[in-house]
């Protein structure tokens, strides 16, 4: 045909060849590969699937001599063909080939290369070799034969030309649940994409049309098997008959669709940006090849010894968070190994340990839950459970439990890393932002102050004024020298802080003392803002004596009295003392603007306030609450903050 292949027909053959059913590989003239088919590879067994390019002789060294001479005369143009011929793979086990070289020619007509085509007959070539020696077989030998053909492990059966089945072994019968021959019969179903197809498709009508093997799967009593069918010949070239071989492969399947269930959750790992959403990926990929339903996974809480569900599916628990220690969950992360269980063995573990099985969830058939490890540290726990099959899961969904709890663990501790990288960075450019803010509000501070000093200072030195407007002058002065000198020990405050350099010296300090001369001393300037300040000693304790640093003391609470005076507008303002639980605690509480719960823990970093749009009309550093908790903590203290937005803050700082 002088008429050039379309691009689409070019492609169409090159698929034809690739899913031939017999191996197929065409190299040009130096025996380099041009192109293979599945069945090639699958066939010869070669490791790297990537042989395009490759010299033949490169993929397999050993090659006999006899092989090279047949390609060498095929290259000259030959048709060169062997029939049974045995070839001895690299680890000795020998194949019994059906073989035809050919070469290929270019559009000028010279020899391009050459093809080979190749079909396994070692199974055609066994069953043949048994069936005549079989025949040669005298009376006494029959028994040893059927002996020998029933302990096959693969089901075989001889067909006749109608598709009767003339015998089978043992395993055949056992294939497809029957006891004797009686069920002969002309019908062979398969599965193809999960469908039933007719006879007319089953593979031994396709061998009777093709006169070569035909293969096929088929599904049986819950057990997936390979068909084989190869045929049987007379002497004229007809089918008489064929040889069927069924090999149970559904642990293959199995491990098959186990292998790409586990893929697909390491690919989804990388893919999903949060945890829930993979942990629902992972329940519909577990249910593929095990019993998932009831599924949940649940986090670890070391510190209050309880498991939190962050995701679960389960038809008969609710609940979301619950003590570790009477679960089987809890089992699990003690124990930081597996446990597979049926009811009684529950029970019984349950006994063991202390538990009141009743209070560690609904009982249920069978349970199976793995640990979430992280260095060998449990962070948490996957669990699948039936609450109708005792045999939903065996030793080896154990085995793959463990798989995806490790690939699972992996992945919640990079999201952790990223997540906490992500809040690095947003805390970061927040700190800036809030820096740069800091800086400007620092210059204000002691800008605004000297200003007015000097210009009150310029204008009495200028003017004439009377003895009460001096004072009122000198009044103004004296407010802005304080204002002043609240910024500069703020700052040598926080400097102290960042240098080491705070001196705790403790002696017995009465709190309530102390109350009452912060009391004394800040009690104008509230009344002169607008304001109330009242104090809260407890009658049943007029003295709390601690060993503290009564100046820190008395520094946090002239610095939490000055921040409940800038943000509170109206109301009051309370400071006391009382003792909870042997504690001392005090407190400065406000009817101020309060603090939304999202700022609540950031108020106490430098650079950072509750509101940065708040507007007053006297203006401060925001260093004050960073010092307050670094004087609490250098004084072994705690302090805390409850507040609500347009009510009221109060701080109480625990000893």
């Amino acid at each position: 045909m002088d008429k050039k292949f379309s691009p689409y027909f070019q492609e169409l053959l090159s698929y034809i060849i690739k899913h031939a059913n017999s191996s197929i590989a065409i190299h040009d003239r130096q025996m380099n590969y041009l192109f293979v088919s599945e069945k090639y590879i699958q066939e010869y067994k070669i490791s790297n699937l990537d042989v395009i390019g490759k010299n033949h002789y490169e993929v397999f060294p050993d090659l006999p001599q006899k092989w090279r001479e047949a390609h060498k005369r095929a290259l000259k143009g030959e048709i060169v063909t062997g029939d049974s011929d045995k070839y001895i793979r690299e680890d000795g086990t020998a194949e019994w080939t059906d073989w035809e070289c050919r070469p290929w020619y270019d559009e000028d007509g010279s020899i391009g290369g050459i093809i080979v085509y190749t079909a396994m007959t070692t199974r055609l070539k066994k069953m043949q070799s048994l069936l005549m020696e079989s025949e040669a077989l005298s009376k006494t030998m029959a028994e040893d034969w059927d002996k020998t053909f029933h302990a096959m492990r693969d089901g075989v059966a001889l067909l006749d030309d109608n598709h009767h089945i003339i015998r089978a072994n043992k395993a055949f019968l056992t294939a497809v649940g029957r006891e004797d021959l009686s069920f002969m019969s002309d019908e062979c179903f398969y599965k193809e994409e999960g469908k039933i197809l007719p006879d007319k498709l089953c593979p031994y009508h396709r061998m009777k049309i093709s006169k070569c093997r035909e293969t096929a799967e088929t599904e049986i009593n819950g057990r997936v098997f390979e068909i084989v069918i190869d045929p049987l010949f007379e002497e004229n070239g007809e089918v008489k008959g064929a040889v069927q071989i069924l090999s149970d492969i559904t642990e293959k399947k199995r491990s098959e669709r186990v292998q790409q269930v586990l893929y697909n959750i390491a690919k989804a790992s990388i893919t999903y940006s949060t945890i829930e959403a993979l942990l629902k990926y992972v329940q519909i990929e577990l249910n593929r090849i095990l019993e998932a339903e009831n599924f949940f996974v649940a986090m670890y809480n070391r510190e209050r010894d309880t498991i939190v569900k962050i995701v679960f599916s389960d038809e008969k628990e609710e609940r979301r968070e619950r003590d570790a220690k009477p679960t089987l969950s809890g089992l699990v992360i003690k124990m930081k190994r597996p446990l597979l269980l049926t009811m009684d063995e529950a029970r019984e573990i349950a006994a063991k340990n202390g538990m009141d099985i009743s209070k560690a969830g609904h009982p249920c058939e069978k349970w199976l839950g793995v640990p979430l490890l992280i260095d060998g540290e449990v962070i948490g726990v996957m669990v699948v459970q039936s609450y109708v099959n005792p045999n939903a899961y065996q030793e080896r969904d154990v085995k793959i439990m463990e798989l995806v709890a490790h690939e699972l663990a992996l992945t919640i501790q990079r999201m952790d890393i990223v997540n906490n990288l992500i809040d690095a960075k947003d805390r970061a450019e927040e700190s800036d932002r809030l820096k740069s803010a800091f800086l400007a509000n620092m210059s204000h501070e002691i800008r605004t102050p000297l200003n007015g000093i000097m210009g009150f200072i310029q204008v009495l030195k200028e003017e004439q004024y009377s003895e009460e407007e001096k004072q009122m002058y000198f009044k103004q002065i004296e407010k802005s020298s304080e204002r002043l000198l609240c910024t500069i020990n703020n700052i040598i405050d926080i400097s102290k802080i960042d240098t080491g350099q705070i001196r705790v010296v403790k002696s017995r300090t009465d709190l309530n003392d102390v109350i009452a001369t912060q009391f004394a001393l800040h009690k104008k300037a509230v009344e002169d803002v607008g304001l109330k300040l009242v104090m809260r000693i407890e009658s049943s304790h007029p003295q709390i004596i601690v060993e503290t640093d009564q100046l820190l003391v008395e520094r946090i609470l002239a610095i939490l009295i000055s921040n409940a005076i800038k943000f509170t507008q109206q109301g009051r303002i309370e400071i006391g003392c009382k003792l909870v639980n042997n504690r001392a605690e005090v407190y400065v509480s406000d009817t101020g603007i309060g603090i939304p719960k999202e700022r609540q823990n950031a108020i106490f970093e430098r650079f950072v306030q509750a509101n940065l749009d708040y507007k007053r009309t006297q203006e401060g550093s925001g260093l004050g609450l960073p010092i307050v908790k670094a004087y609490v903590l250098a004084l072994g203290g705690e302090i805390k903050v409850e507040s609500e937005p347009g009510i009221g803050s109060k701080f109480t700082f625990i000893f």
